[in-house]
């Protein structure tokens, strides 16, 4: 599940998601919007901070991939 989905889908805040994944709210707002992609350490935190539901894998898919 792409991240934007996951926190749009849970009706979610992206600051509460950062806080959860010890990220900044700026950072995980462009990782969610797709403009940088996000380090090992990053994936790894939003992994757990989204209980699995947004994983590794679902960032190495591209838009119609």
């Amino acid at each position: 599940m792409k991240l934007i989905d996951y926190i749009q889908q849970n009706g979610i805040k992206q600051n509460w998601l950062a806080r959860q994944a010890d990220l900044t709210p700026s950072r995980l707002n462009v990782i969610a919007k797709g403009r940088i992609d996000p380090r090992l350490d990053e994936i790894r935190k939003i992994e757990k901070a989204t209980g699995g539901k947004v994983t590794a894998a679902d960032f190495m898919e591209k838009d119609g991939e």
